[in-house]
């Protein structure tokens, strides 16, 4: 495994005379120009290369001699930004200075290959400086797959350190780099301290996983969450309500249910769980027993509040789809509850219309919603008008005998029918078109029940709190 160092280049990385330049000279005070002087050096060389040494660099050089390393100089170039902001400081430059260290490490460490990265960018702006180190390390890590980096805390503007160690650390594994620190003793030798990572890669991957939670994107989160490292009993927690809500949303209740169990056993508090839990005992009654089972009930109320969170979180394709599906998904099931037909199957669905068409006397070759619509009137009972009346407004086929024009409003089913079929997504003004929508929607969540804090709003809240 090849060993490369990175260092920035400072004003204090060379001695002249003993002395580091900056130490006894005020360049702001006094005017002084540290890259006026070290280019005067450079054109100079055989007149002040006598007088100059390495400071700082020595401990790590010295370190890792024998594993034949590269060295990589980062020197600063301002000089360009200056035509475009006249107060833009270049009289500390290390483009200059970066060459002089290259020359005295030839020199002392000859097995030691040197290269330099010039920037051209600000040394005081944080966000050119990430960008610039962020780009550089990358190619690190990909010309190289088994590098193993040395950071050195040796110079260079608080800006410029800090947007390298964290490019490091966010880019490389953490088995591949070190980051040390030199501190610098009172004659001028140093002394090497290593750093332990300040952890930029874990605050900001925690951010995102928290921002992830934040719109349901459990899946993605559990990736970013498989980097970071936890205690075990803490990672048991997490995972298990991240792996909860990932299955919740695919409406995969079952598996679900597991992950929920496992989140109680890894320390989930009770009234976590209660939150949690796809049915509160208050939701499923006796008039709903006539219509619907109680798993069909509590799948159906876990649809209509994914799509009510699809709404919540603006996002209107989704929230399209998944209350067509809500619709689609009640008509099926309170058809085969109450009335005993099957439309689902695609085996039995013709022999199950013929059926359904002769024992009530229907004579029209019914299909899709309209089918479900003409069925569902056969199941009666006061609720399931209810429901009824609410996709009237939602769903052209569930209201098409008043033949009502569509022709200025729009309906869930026609907007979704345009995405899936044509690729036109759903927009806020389309939406706003949907007749009587948040009127509908209030109605939807009272006749479920659905009157308290959404599950996925809970889980996000405990997520977070657990996090």
């Amino acid at each position: 495994m090849s060993t490369t160092i990175v260092s920035i280049v400072g004003t204090r990385n060379i001695l002249f005379n003993k002395q580091v330049r900056s130490d006894y000279e005020d360049i702001v005070s006094e005017k002084k120009d540290f890259r006026v002087f070290t280019k005067k050096v450079l054109n100079n060389w055989a007149t002040y290369s006598k007088g100059l040494e390495i400071n700082i660099l020595k401990p790590i050089l010295k370190k890792y001699e024998n594993k034949n390393p590269r060295l990589i100089l980062v020197a600063s170039d301002q000089k360009t930004l200056q035509k475009a902001d006249s107060e833009h400081r270049i009289d500390q430059d290390t483009i200059y200075a970066a060459e002089i260290l290259k020359r005295l490490v030839k020199v002392e460490y000859p097995a030691i290959e040197v290269e330099i990265w010039i920037q051209k960018v600000s040394v005081a702006d944080p966000n050119r400086q990430l960008d610039w180190f962020f780009k550089q390390i990358r190619k690190v890590r990909e010309n190289n797959n088994e590098v193993n980096l040395i950071a050195v805390d040796a110079g260079g503007t608080t800006q410029q350190k800090t947007a390298m160690k964290l490019a490091i650390e966010f880019l490389m594994p953490a088995n591949t780099y070190l980051v040390y620190g030199v501190l610098r003793q009172m004659d001028f030798s140093s002394k090497l301290q290593l750093q332990q990572p300040v952890q930029y890669r874990s605050i900001i991957t925690l951010e995102q996983i928290r921002q992830l939670v934040c719109v349901d994107q459990y899946e993605a989160a559990l990736a970013m969450f498989a980097q970071l490292s936890y205690k075990e009993s803490d990672r048991a927690l997490i995972s298990a309500l991240l792996e909860h809500g990932r299955y919740r949303r695919k409406r995969q209740l079952v598996n679900a249910r597991i992950e929920l169990n496992r989140a109680v056993q890894a320390g989930l508090a009770k009234s976590g769980a209660i939150q949690l839990d796809f049915d509160r005992g208050t939701r499923y009654n006796s008039l709903w027993a006539r219509i619907l089972s109680k798993d069909d009930f509590i799948v159906l109320s876990e649809q209509l509040s994914i799509a009510l969170r699809c709404h919540e979180l603006s996002d209107l394709d989704g929230f399209v789809l998944g209350l067509s599906q809500f619709i689609e998904l009640y008509s099926l099931r309170a058809i085969k509850h109450r009335l005993g037909y099957d439309f689902s199957s695609s085996i039995r669905r013709n022999k199950e219309i013929d059926r359904f068409n002769t024992e009530f006397r229907e004579v029209a070759t019914w299909n899709g919603s309209k089918l479900y619509f003409v069925a569902l009137n056969h199941v009666g009972l006061k609720l399931n008008s209810e429901v009824l009346k609410v996709f009237s407004s939602l769903h052209s086929s569930y209201n098409w005998k008043q033949k009502e024009s569509v022709k200025d409003n729009r309906t869930i089913d026609i907007l979704r029918n345009r995405y899936v079929h044509e690729g036109r997504p759903v927009t806020v003004k389309e939406l706003e078109k949907v007749k009587d929508l948040e009127l509908s929607l209030k109605n939807l969540k009272s006749l479920f029940n659905i009157n308290e804090i959404s599950p996925y709003t809970n889980l996000s809240r405990i997520i977070h709190e657990a996090l």
